[in-house]
């Protein structure tokens, strides 16, 4: 009996961990010059 709660514990667990490894996320902002604080045309992130 025990070793069926602890399956369904780590089933739960990986279940778990690969739904939110599936979740997407985005970054977005702007890259400027440090002296002028002029936005810099083209810079990739």
């Amino acid at each position: 009996m025990m070793s069926k709660i602890r399956f369904f514990k780590y089933s739960l667990l990986v279940l778990v961990c690969c739904l939110k490894a599936q979740t997407t996320s985005s970054v977005n902002g702007f890259v400027r010059d440090d002296a002028t604080g002029e936005p810099i045309s083209y810079a990739n992130v």
